[in-house]
């Protein structure tokens, strides 16, 4: 009997070529845009979740108040870590990170710009990024050390690596210090938020910058690893005060969020979590349930659409005793055969777009990577869709009546129509859903891509200013300027698009000595404001015709309304104790410039670089 069905099926499909083809490839796109979706979704809820004891490994957090608002940080003080250690026995490990900074590495005649941190001396302790070289409890005890990941092994001495004296070498970064290779770690995997490609010693970082032993300096990262059996909710309860002992300008309440969540769960508003990327995991679940329902509800309409093509079919098996249960079952597995051959097209589409996939996603899923759980929801998805989309025409096809059938009195329209006409009227308005929303994202996305900002983005490039260009860049100034093409040249410490520097140092008349507004801010060349295309609301920009421009400043309108300032411009302000006059007004398009900036030519970030040209 299953020999007759399968021959049966396979004598329709070949028979109605554009019928089945244009049914299975419906039916394979949905599935292809579903397994994608999936294999997104599932590397975004995986993400540092591989980590062993990641159950008692947390991110030092708190939430601060500043100028009235609650903003919740992991920008914690570097002495947090040793009293953590000191004061509390639940702790059982800290380790202080970096941000994510990029460096010059060099050894012998190979140079390479990568990102990479300081870190702990804990931290191939804590956190699971396996050593393929070097002893992890040991490989960051001293300030001279580095730990490289496999890829930059194999960079400097070829991929065989291994079977060479790699540890004991000497690795130099900005060609400031000579450290030595003791560690090779794996690389992290794809599903990972502390990315690095080399470690090297907090204790390096800590002895160049004294400043990070302050407790109202917050430039560091601070993870904890807590004993089993640990409460979090009595631990963050004792240790919320902790740095309002030492601090007193502002407010924080300190507390330890779970590692697995800092991805997926990390944006907070007023000291509460209300969400993050998580969202975007449940809104593309949606979509692709969207998707599987849309294909499903394709499937089922064509099915009953050509019902009448199968009425004699059926009232010849039912003359003959074929009973319903055994018709339902007959197109119900056509309806499984065709879900299988769209499976296995899906596939073929998987594999063949995964990089273009990765490349759009920014991701670096293989197929090795989603393992034979990964294939078995997709074929579980297969399984389900090929259910949901042929329940309803197997029990419709196989309801049809013998008398019926040979008399030819057998409609598409009458008994279940309503139900076809609402699954069409469900599956356009789902449609539509998808088309607007889609819609709206692309116009918002282009809207942020072409907002007017109040500077130039078209033909402006940005490099890192390093070891003798910094230290002669009057003379590599003049050089570029040289060069065809080449109209301006200028310096800032930040990214005028991506800010990363706060303080609440800035003193003006009239301040209220509780007022601790948050300022963000930077350290540009004279030409700053020409060489972006910058347009002043008032005033005039730095010029090296005054010599006092060097402690001079320029604010945004929304620094001038924190300072309660109707018309800055010639008011004098004091930053980091420096003082200074405000020269001019950046518009309010100038929303992403910082709302505080200095004219400085060779101001030296925290992290020992120089500023970018």
């Amino acid at each position: 009997m299953y020999q007759n069905f399968l021959r049966i099926a396979l004598r329709n499909m070949r028979r109605h070529k554009g019928y089945a083809a244009l049914n299975i490839l419906g039916l394979a796109v949905g599935l292809a845009c579903v397994f994608f979706i999936a294999i997104w979704v599932q590397d975004e809820i995986s993400t540092n979740r591989f980590h062993e004891d990641g159950d008692r490994v947390y991110s030092v957090m708190r939430h601060s108040e500043f100028g009235g608002r609650v903003g919740t940080t992991v920008s914690m003080p570097k002495p947090l870590a040793q009293a953590m250690l000191d004061e509390y026995p639940e702790v059982e490990n800290t380790i202080i990170t970096s941000w994510e900074t990029w460096m010059m590495l060099r050894h012998g005649d190979e140079v390479m710009r990568t990102p990479g941190r300081w870190a702990g001396a804990d931290f191939f302790e804590v956190f699971t990024f396996p050593l393929l070289a070097g002893d992890p409890t040991t490989a960051l005890d001293t300030p001279e050390s580095v730990v490289l990941t496999e890829d930059i092994a194999e960079r400097f001495f070829g991929s065989d690596w291994r079977s060479k004296e790699v540890l004991g070498q000497v690795i130099t970064v900005d060609n400031r210090v000579d450290l030595t290779i003791t560690g090779v770690a794996e690389n992290p995997p794809a599903n990972n938020s502390l990315t690095f490609t080399f470690i090297v010693p907090a204790e390096e970082y800590i002895r160049r910058n004294s400043w990070v032993e302050r407790w109202d300096n917050n430039g560091l990262n601070l993870w904890a690893r807590l004993r089993a059996g640990t409460d979090l909710a009595a631990f963050n309860a004792k240790i919320k005060d902790h740095i309002d002992r030492h601090v007193d300008v502002y407010e924080s309440d300190v507390f330890l969020y779970p590692i697995d969540r800092t991805y997926l769960y990390n944006d907070f508003e007023n000291g509460v979590q209300v969400g993050g990327r998580i969202e975007y995991v449940r809104a593309f679940s949606l979509v692709a349930l969207l998707i599987i329902v849309i294909a499903s509800i394709n499937f089922m309409n064509l099915a009953t659409a050509r019902s009448s093509s199968r009425a004699l079919e059926i009232g010849v098996r039912k003359t003959i005793g074929a009973s319903r249960q055994s018709l339902a079952g007959q197109f119900l597995g056509e309806s499984m055969l065709k879900a299988g051959f769209a499976f296995l097209l899906a596939a073929l589409l998987v594999v063949v777009l995964l990089p273009s996939f990765n490349t759009l996603t920014q991701k670096a899923v293989s197929l090795a990577s989603l393992g034979a759980f990964g294939w078995l929801g997709f074929v579980g998805i297969a399984l389900f869709t090929g259910l949901l989309a042929g329940t309803y025409p197997a029990l419709y096809l196989s309801g049809f009546g013998v008398a019926a059938v040979l008399g030819k009195r057998i409609t598409t329209s009458g008994r279940g129509s309503g139900l076809r006409k609402g699954l069409v009227v469900a599956q356009f308005a789902m449609s539509i859903v998808l088309i607007v929303g889609t819609m709206t994202v692309y116009r918002q996305l282009d809207y942020l891509q072409t907002r007017d900002l109040g500077l130039e983005r078209e033909n402006v490039l940005m490099v890192r200013l390093e070891g003798g260009i910094r230290d002669q860049y009057d003379t590599f100034k003049r050089q570029l300027l040289q060069v065809e093409g080449v109209s301006a040249v200028t310096t800032s410490s930040i990214n005028p698009l991506q800010i990363g520097n706060d303080t609440i140092g800035v003193e003006w008349e009239g301040k209220d000595p509780d007022d601790n507004t948050l300022f963000w801010n930077g350290a540009v060349g004279y030409d700053f404001v020409e060489a972006l295309g910058i347009r002043l609301a008032d005033g005039r920009a730095f010029s090296e015709a005054f010599g006092r421009d060097s402690t001079n400043y320029l604010v945004n309108q929304r620094a001038a309304e924190a300072m309660g300032m109707e018309n800055p411009v010639g008011q004098d302000i004091s930053f980091w104790d420096v003082p200074g006059t405000i020269l001019g007004l950046l518009p309010h398009s100038t929303g992403d410039l910082p709302p505080a900036s200095r004219a400085h030519q060779h101001d030296v970030r925290p992290d020992g670089g120089g500023p970018d040209t």
